[in-house]
């Protein structure tokens, strides 16, 4: 009897063992995959703050655009100013060759 309980025994442990051995394994292998998947995160975090500086960055640049476009209007409007008053000097400039 006291062969049959130790022989059991033996067995639960050998079991308990081998249970702890497949365990462990299964952790490692969870450890593994964690160390991924941080690494997963921490490069979408990197590639998150890429594109939220790029799109700063566009916004920035739709910011320049229009304020060059402001500018550029107003350089237009001044050409054609001065296209005006040299037209009107060229005018008065014939009307005094004409007299002469």
């Amino acid at each position: 009897m006291e062969k049959v309980k130790a022989e059991y025994w033996e067995k639960k442990f050998q079991e308990m063992q081998s249970l702890d051995l497949t365990l462990e394994k299964e952790n490692q292998g969870l450890k593994t995959k964690i160390t991924e998947l941080r690494r997963s995160l921490h490069l979408h975090q990197s590639c998150d703050s890429t594109v939220e500086d790029s799109k700063l960055l566009i916004e920035q640049l739709g910011v320049r655009e229009y304020h060059l476009k402001g500018e550029l209007h107003q350089f237009r409007g001044q050409v054609r100013e001065r296209d005006h008053v040299i037209e009107e000097a060229v005018a008065q400039i014939r009307e005094v060759a004409e007299h002469v």
